[in-house]
């Protein structure tokens, strides 16, 4: 691919010309495709190639788009956590913390898993109820 500033800003363009066209509530779809055939002569133009040749160079860099925006996973979504806890298992947990139990048997004491504790290690020290340890989740 051609690397000028003005032909990754034409590329740019046709690519966000290209979601407005392919989204359904775009009502013009003309006006769109009117400005995507002028973009594409500049581009064939700019980069000093064919007209299939700038196509080509619009569908590499569409490729290279879609990685970009492909939806993320919910690393989480299997595990068991626990998501809430009673103010007296906190302060348990503070408690097991501040003498440097180590995260298995902090879940062990607790009856929970290591990602419930971990989660919620990250959370009291974010909201400052406990300070970092020399050797964080296994303990002093």
């Amino acid at each position: 691919m051609i690397n000028t500033n003005d032909t990754r800003r034409i590329i740019g363009e046709l690519i966000n010309l290209h979601k407005r066209w392919t989204h359904p509530f775009t009502r013009n779809k003309k006006s769109v495709e009117r400005q995507f055939g002028n973009l594409m002569n500049e581009l064939s133009y700019q980069a000093n190639t064919t007209p299939e040749g700038a196509l080509e160079l619009f569908k590499e860099a569409l490729k290279e788009s879609d990685k970009e925006r492909q939806p993320t996973t919910f690393l989480l979504s299997s595990a068991n956590i626990k998501w809430e806890w009673k103010e007296w298992e906190l302060k348990r947990f503070r408690k097991l913390w501040n003498k440097g139990w180590h995260i298995d048997e902090m879940a062990e004491k607790m009856r929970t898993n290591q990602q419930s504790i971990a989660l919620l290690v990250m959370d009291q020290e974010f909201k400052g109820k406990i300070e970092p340890r020399k050797f964080g989740l296994y303990g002093n």
